[in-house]
């Protein structure tokens, strides 16, 4: 009897250390006063899927079309990768990213236990910051086309308003409907009383020396290095050197490649998929404002030796996400694969576009073609389930 009586002691509290043990495994926060003895814990704890404690789950149609037939595994196989490194920075046990066949479609299937906020998690799994290292463009460079043509339209717009003005059509109102001068446009094209000399010589010419009347316009369109001018004489007072003129103007603005820096600067072919890793330095030993370091890999190394050896003297621009950094001069050929991105960066700017540029960029462009938010009540209800059964079993042992 007393043997009898020992076993079910010895059974019984067998079952409560197990019972303990399986309790600190599924909730390890219990021992965090003992850091060992959690990490150990916490290695082992058992992670809720989707079924158990809902989540997200977003379905990605992959773009292929720009993709050789033989790169298409490979190209998703990094996709997969990319994302799964984006996913693993919520910290989410258990997520699912893996790659699946709808008809002749390539899809990307993304599963997000614990998470809720469904338009982050997009965000964050397709947020690539864009990288672009860009050499100055040619004379014959397509921006500089496209430049030459917008300033051929707001040349022959100019001499078509011109023609209105000269037959007497209200300046004030073509100035107010016409003119890109930000300065006057709003009232009517008119400028106060000057003297000789306060504007462009261009200008100052026609309203002093072509002997306008009062309320005539210049017959002809005058250009300066800020566009073309239509002048209409209004008035003037004093004489010789207290001469002053007022006149209006109606300005068309002639553009240059330099004020749209993303046509100032041609593609080079190196980019963030070049990109081995990036990191937050400062050049002052952390008093100087953050910059964000970056290293290519053997490919981009070979570029941007390339890239610097034909620039040495001219500005070589990054941009980020279409947005000019820096445009620093090439002094020398680089060939050690290193650079660095200045953009006024505050530490945690600095740091968020690092880890941005580290998660990589998407190999293939990705479409979102379905997104579900998975409640967690019949997981849940699986799960007390479960767990009734489990204490009835262990009284019955008991």
């Amino acid at each position: 009897m007393v043997n009898k009586i020992k076993k079910t002691r010895i059974r019984f509290a067998g079952v409560v250390i197990l019972a303990m043990l399986a309790g600190m495994i599924s909730y390890p926060k219990a021992v965090k006063f003992i850091p060992p003895v959690y990490e150990a814990l916490n290695g082992l704890r058992i992670n809720l899927g989707l079924d158990l404690q809902g989540g997200i789950h977003l379905e990605y149609k992959a773009d292929i079309s720009g993709l050789d037939a033989g790169t298409v595994d490979e190209a998703l196989q990094a996709a997969q990768d990319v994302i799964e490194r984006r996913v693993n920075a919520f910290g989410v046990g258990e997520p699912l990213v893996q790659t699946a066949k709808s008809g002749d479609e390539n899809r990307i299937v993304v599963e997000l236990p614990g998470i809720k906020d469904i338009e982050e998690a997009k965000k964050r799994i397709k947020d690539t910051p864009i990288l672009e290292f860009r050499e100055e463009a040619g004379p014959d460079s397509e921006g500089q086309k496209m430049i030459d043509n917008l300033n051929a339209q707001s040349l022959a717009k100019a001499q078509e308003v011109l023609e209105r003005a000269k037959k007497g059509e209200n300046f004030e109102e073509l100035a107010k409907e016409f003119s890109q001068d930000p300065g006057s446009r709003e009232n009517g094209g008119n400028l106060d009383f000057v003297q000789k000399g306060t504007f462009v010589a261009e200008f100052d010419e026609v309203i002093f020396e072509k002997n306008l009347k009062n309320g005539e316009v210049y017959a002809e369109l005058v250009e300066s290095d800020f566009g073309w001018h239509i002048i209409q004489k209004v008035e003037e007072r004093g004489e010789g050197e207290e001469r002053e003129v007022r006149s209006r103007h109606i300005l068309f603005q002639k553009r240059t490649i330099d004020m749209i820096p993303q046509l100032a600067y041609q593609e080079t072919g190196l980019t963030g998929k070049n990109l081995e890793n990036a990191q937050v330095v400062f050049a002052n030993q952390g008093i100087s404002e953050p910059q964000v370091s970056i290293k290519f890999d053997e490919e981009g190394t070979r570029l941007f030796a390339e890239i610097t050896k034909r620039n040495i003297g001219k500005p070589l621009a990054i941009f980020l996400d279409g947005e000019l950094q820096s445009a620093p001069t090439v002094q020398t050929e680089i060939t050690n694969g290193e650079a660095v991105i200045t953009g006024n960066f505050t530490p945690e700017e600095a740091t968020e576009q690092v880890r941005r540029l580290n998660e990589g960029a998407l190999p293939v462009p990705l479409e979102l073609i379905s997104q579900q938010s998975i409640e967690a009540s019949l997981g849940a209800e699986s799960l007390n389930k479960s767990l009734k059964a489990g204490v009835v079993g262990m009284l019955a042992i008991m």
